[in-house]
């Protein structure tokens, strides 16, 4: 179980480091298999960074098997199988939450959501002063 629990936590260091410097987003499931029209809506740079990220912490979690292993309690094993899977269904929901990969271009920025509602408050504010002109109008 040592072996299989170091090599486990070297493939998620391996493809951590790969995915944080941009590339592999091939290797990404999901991606790979989503149109072209779908592609051009995802950030593949943002996508393949959150993506390294998860696996670095995937490769975290894989510490307390091999702890458990070496230092012969089996509980760490157990939490840290339970903690692999947690952190990996976590994380696959917190990136595809939140527009947190998608281009800026293939949505409304978050800029003009804001001025959109500057503009409104404005309208607001000049549609009182015109109704209530003892009110500062």
């Amino acid at each position: 179980m040592l072996i299989a629990s170091i090599l486990a936590a070297a493939v998620c260091l391996a493809l951590g480091v790969l995915f944080s410097l941009g590339k592999g987003a091939f290797l990404i499931a999901g991606y790979n298999t989503a149109s072209e029209t779908e592609k051009r809506t995802i950030d593949e740079k943002k996508l393949c960074k959150l993506t390294g990220r998860l696996m670095f912490v995937l490769a975290g979690c894989m510490l307390f098997p091999i702890c458990g292993v070496l230092f012969h309690v089996p509980a760490l094993y157990g939490v840290g199988f339970v903690l692999f899977a947690a952190v990996a269904v976590g994380g696959v929901i917190f990136m595809n939450t939140g527009n947190r990969i998608k281009k800026s271009d293939a949505g409304a920025p978050k800029r003009a959501v804001k001025s959109d509602l500057a503009a409104a408050v404005q309208r607001a504010e000049e549609e009182y002063r015109k109704n209530h002109p003892e009110n500062g109008g």
